[in-house]
């Protein structure tokens, strides 16, 4: 009997909570224990091979739009999707990566020394993680054309916070984001004018599971079914 309750305690207490009961965090520092996911570079081994990217110059035409969603599965699991920014005034689900030497962000970063997922228009990115996570930080490009905002998600689609950025900021900045419990789902960015300067997001990060806090659930899910087992002999 007591295992039972031992083995259900531990593995309640290793799982999220609910969003409700969560609380995150913003911050503009790096952080040393993230897993770096994706870089979107062309030439490195995180991007998903045949993603073809956008080089300076090239017009912003509807022939330039990569496509409105693509997904990784090593070294974890994420989408990305295109939320419907504008393209010249048409709504256009669509995202791109641009390669480096791009000229069309903030001018403090021409041209760009990297591959950055933007959009083909104005920038309303969503990215979605295959498991749940405590954290994730990235580079993020913003473009002084007007505000930003990057809201956070839970289980559910909740929301556990939302950081909004001045219409006067550009350039690159790093964002992290921190919950107390491993419940983000994912996050969306949406800034301003896009279209017009882009916008983007690079070096994707996130704050996997501590290795003790997994031995606490694999713990707490063998107690359960030894647990199980006693109640059917």
């Amino acid at each position: 009997m007591v295992l039972r309750f031992s083995a259900l305690t531990a593995a309640i207490a290793a799982l999220p909570l609910a969003a409700a009961d969560a609380a995150i965090t913003f911050f503009n520092t790096p952080a040393a224990n993230y897993l770096l996911v994706q870089d979107f570079e062309k030439s490195g081994a995180l991007l998903p091979p045949g993603i073809p990217t956008l080089a300076w110059p090239g017009p912003a035409t509807a022939s330039n739009i990569i496509t409105s969603s693509f997904c990784q599965t090593t070294p974890f699991p994420v989408c990305y999707a295109g939320q419907a920014g504008a393209l010249h005034g048409n709504p256009q689900p669509n995202i791109a990566i641009s390669e480096p030497g791009f000229m069309n962000y903030h001018a403090s970063v021409n041209p760009t020394t990297s591959s950055i997922l933007t959009a083909n228009g104005d920038e309303d990115i969503l990215v979605t993680f295959g498991q749940q996570v405590r954290g994730f930080q990235i580079d993020l490009y913003l473009n002084a054309r007007g505000p930003a905002t990057l809201t956070v998600f839970g289980p559910g689609s909740a929301v556990l916070g939302s950081q909004s950025f001045s219409a006067s900021a550009g350039g690159l900045i790093l964002f992290r984001a921190e919950s107390d419990v491993q419940n983000i789902t994912g996050f969306r960015f949406v800034s301003t004018e896009g279209g017009i300067i882009n916008t983007g997001i690079d070096n994707l990060a996130v704050l996997v599971p501590e290795p003790a806090s997994l031995a606490v659930l694999g713990f707490g899910l063998v107690g359960l079914g030894l647990a199980a087992r006693r109640r059917s002999s």
